[in-house]
């Protein structure tokens, strides 16, 4: 599976590690579910990765990777790790558009509060 540039950088959302804090995504433990499927021994596995057996061990315990390591793993296992972050974006998306809304309702309160001011009706 081969995942371009942009899908890892869309993936990652500007962020040099795939984690979410609002939901709790175990990705080592869903990588080693594919990797226990996947008929690979420990050592070929991490060779394919470029790291060595002992991290490997480690990466299923991890909550959360590096984006590069999460693609080289996600080519090695022809699977879609991004996929469980992707659904966290539309919740992300609402938070910038309701802070930008928020940003303007401040401004145009600021604004009549001098208009009323100007005018003498405090």
């Amino acid at each position: 599976m081969e995942m371009d540039k942009n899908e890892v950088e869309q993936s990652c959302a500007g962020s040099e590690r795939c984690s979410s804090p609002k939901e709790e995504i175990n990705i080592g433990k869903i990588v080693e579910d594919y990797f226990q499927k996947s008929g690979f021994s420990v050592v070929e596995f991490a060779k394919r990765i470029h790291t060595t057996r002992e991290n490997v061990y480690n990466i299923f315990k991890r909550k959360s990777m590096d984006c590069e390591l999460l693609k080289k793993i996600s080519e090695t296992l022809n699977h879609d790790f991004f996929k469980y972050y992707k659904n966290i974006e539309p919740e992300v998306s609402i938070t910038v558009e309701y802070k930008q809304l928020i940003k303007k309702n401040h401004f145009l309160l600021k604004r009549l509060l001098k208009m009323i001011d100007k005018e003498g009706l405090n």
